[in-house]
């Protein structure tokens, strides 16, 4: 893609954040990050420097935080043991975009 369409932006998206931080070093060996950006899914924290990175093609990772899954699933746990309704699908309350703007919010640094 960066180099059979010199003339065009290009938008990547990636399921994961590795895979986002290896578009990212594509784009900047095809010299290319002027022309491009990248998001994701995941919010590895391996991709927290590059989002901090002045000038970065990534644009930021849609962030699930599983290290905060504890609390809603014991929140669950408890419902089932008193026989009360749980949903049949548990969405995490702590979710996130997290990009230039927000990632010291989340990841202090």
């Amino acid at each position: 893609m960066l180099t059979r369409f010199p003339n065009r932006k290009i938008i990547f998206w990636a399921t994961v954040d590795a895979i986002a931080l290896a578009c990212v070093a594509a784009i900047r060996n095809a010299n290319r990050e002027a022309d491009a950006l990248v998001s994701t899914t995941g919010g590895d924290k391996a991709s927290i420097p590059e989002i901090r990175r002045p000038g970065t093609p990534y644009v930021g990772t849609y962030a699930f935080f599983p290290e905060l899954w504890a609390q809603d699933l014991l929140d669950a746990a408890e419902k089932m043991l008193r026989k009360e309704q749980v949903p049949p699908r548990i969405i995490p309350k702590n979710q996130a975009f997290l990009d230039a703007r927000n990632i010291n919010q989340y990841y202090p640094g």
